[in-house]
């Protein structure tokens, strides 16, 4: 009994200091595969290490805040995180964990969404005079306050969607896990692309599917030499 206890302080003490030790190897994503944003306030940059930080235009860090161990089951691999901030107006939206937006003056928290486990970045995106975010998984968010709109726009695993105006275009949905052998074929669903058009009116949004197009794979066969 005593020598569980003391196992037990010291496994304690090992979990506090987890955030100075050497991260595990994450295999093609690594920790800082997510794309720093900038505008004339600073640069903002969030990292696979659950770490997001703020600094000024001479490099000088204005703050840093913890979001939590990284992301593991993510759609179409299992591990890493990629996804990069945007910054809108006031507000820095990042992917990770879950969908959160904060004040990009000081960090603070203003809202977060549903589970995000998607290695994509999420996109801003103007209809009806309100200002949305749209993820990878197809919900659409009210920025000012995080209410869900609407969801089922789509679904891409290891990209984001491209906004032009109030069309919103997904393409690659369901590539699955690339490489070679029957487990990687399977779960490669059929690649497409599609452009929705999504209205306000009266404070409810609606969307309507344009085009749709079937795209091939063929650029994802990877050949070793």
């Amino acid at each position: 009994k005593a020598l569980e206890q003391r196992v037990n302080k010291m496994l304690k003490k090992y979990e506090m200091t987890w955030r100075f030790r050497e991260l595990p190897p994450i295999e093609l994503i690594g920790y800082s595969s997510g794309t720093p944003v900038v505008d004339s306030t600073g640069v903002y940059a969030a990292f696979g290490n659950g770490v997001l930080s703020a600094f000024d235009l001479d490099g000088t860090r204005r703050w840093s805040i913890g979001l939590g161990d990284p992301p593991s089951n993510m759609r179409g691999y299992n591990k890493g995180h990629s996804s990069s901030p945007i910054i809108v107006g006031d507000y820095l939206v990042l992917g990770y964990q879950k969908l959160r937006v904060f004040l990009k003056t000081t960090g603070e928290l203003v809202w977060e969404g549903a589970p995000y486990l998607d290695f994509g970045t999420p996109v801003h995106l103007k209809v009806g005079g309100e200002d949305l975010v749209a993820t990878p998984q197809g919900e659409v968010y009210r920025l000012k306050d995080g209410k869900l709109l609407t969801d089922g726009l789509g679904d891409v695993w290891h990209c984001g969607p491209v906004v032009h105006k109030d069309v919103i275009y997904y393409v690659g949905a369901g590539l699955g896990r690339i490489g070679e052998g029957a487990a990687a074929q399977h779960s490669k669903a059929p690649c497409k692309a599609w452009a929705i058009r999504l209205v306000m009116k009266e404070g409810v949004l609606s969307f309507e599917r344009l085009w749709e197009t079937p795209v091939e794979l063929d650029f994802l066969q990877v050949k070793r030499v």
